[in-house]
């Protein structure tokens, strides 16, 4: 497979994140999810200028293979900052393949992420890729924002969209946004509206009954007591929002990025050992660095860290964090970033990697 790819190298000091947050964007094949990864980097001032999927002049498809056929077939990284309600936030967004060949690449992903974007394209609703990858992204139980994609394309009954979705996925799922003017495409997010509308706001209360009781004392603060149940609720899936937009003109898209970091802030990682400390979700060749490894830190990892493994000891001769095209050199990388290592010895994905050596560590996973 060929590869069109010009290679940066950068040195950086570390800088510290009081978050990070890494989500997945996932969809049915031709719903919008390249375009609206391209939208988000445009709008986080990653890329200055809006590429094209037909064109071939996307941020993260740039295979010839990809270009060519205009569709993604490879997992790919690409970070931002943020600053959202004065803390500084860390986004690592995986772009990743609709179309079932490239099956693996998603299953890479959701090894890593804390939350999905699960786009659906508003003029077919559920396909058939949408439900496999709903039941996927349910088996490893993580918290899933829907976004119905395209609403500029055409003429549509919201309310029967909506229905048709949370019928084929899911009856917790809820609408994040009020309507403004009884119009389809102006929206105002629940994080941002000023005036509640109490049949929008009360499904992320009912589903607890503090919050429930809270409510009913103070009914006057249904959308702070709301917001909270959307928190609380999103991350042990009780409840799944639902917002709308179009990739295509960035209607809605800040929106979404605003919900994602508002339910990221709340985000805590749950150890399964402590002397865990990263996992290799994904490998690779690189035209230019050899083999290379995709890891997600479990705790902070120095270069020049010594790890261990079922397979023996692993040094990081060197660190990256990788930003689709260009590849940025770093000294350490903190605990529960994504980043890029070449290590001293051939190892397969999905493997955990410890602080310590153990006589008796996880059995060797898949390659």
């Amino acid at each position: 497979m060929a590869y069109s790819i010009h290679v940066e190298v950068v040195v950086f000091a570390i800088m510290k994140y009081r978050q990070i947050i890494n989500f997945g964007i996932f969809a049915h094949i031709d719903a919008g999810k390249t375009t609206l990864t391209e939208r988000i980097l445009f709008q986080e001032k990653v890329i200055s200028s809006l590429g094209d999927v037909e064109s071939g002049t996307t941020e993260t498809d740039f295979l010839e293979e990809e270009i060519s056929r205009g569709i993604s077939i490879q997992s790919v990284v690409v970070r931002f900052e943020k600053k959202f309600q004065n803390t500084k936030i860390l986004c690592n967004l995986i772009d990743t393949p609709g179309h079932l060949d490239f099956d693996e690449q998603v299953e890479e992903a959701l090894e890593v992420i804390d939350i999905a974007i699960l786009v659906v394209d508003v003029n077919n609703t559920i396909q058939s890729q949408t439900e496999v990858l709903w039941e996927k992204l349910n088996r490893k139980n993580i918290p899933i924002i829907i976004f119905i994609n395209k609403i500029d394309s055409t003429e549509f009954d919201l309310l029967k969209k909506i229905s048709e979705i949370k019928k084929g996925l899911s009856k917790k799922i809820y609408p994040a946004f009020f309507l403004k003017q009884n119009s389809n495409q102006k929206m105002e997010s629940i994080l941002k509206a000023k005036k509640a509308d109490e049949n929008i706001l009360i499904p992320f209360i009912e589903w607890n009954e503090k919050l429930s009781e809270k409510y009913l004392q103070s009914p006057e603060n249904i959308q702070s007591i709301a917001l909270e149940g959307l928190q609380k609720g999103f991350h042990i899936r009780e409840v799944f929002p639902l917002l709308i937009g179009s990739a295509k003109t960035g209607n809605g898209v800040g929106d979404l990025i605003d919900l994602v970091c508002f339910l990221g802030e709340v985000f805590h990682r749950a150890k399964k050992n402590e002397d865990e400390s990263a996992i290799i979700f994904k490998k690779q060749i690189h035209p230019e660095f050899g083999k290379i490894y995709y890891l997600k830190a479990i705790k902070e990892i120095h270069r020049n860290d010594v790890l261990y493994s079922s397979y023996g000891e692993i040094g990081f001769n060197q660190i990256f964090f990788i930003q689709s095209l260009s590849i940025e050199e770093e000294s350490e990388v903190e605990e529960g970033d994504i980043f890029l290592a070449i290590l001293s010895i051939d190892v397969p994905k999905n493997i955990i990697l410890y602080n310590k050596e153990k006589k008796n560590l996880e059995n060797k996973q898949k390659d």
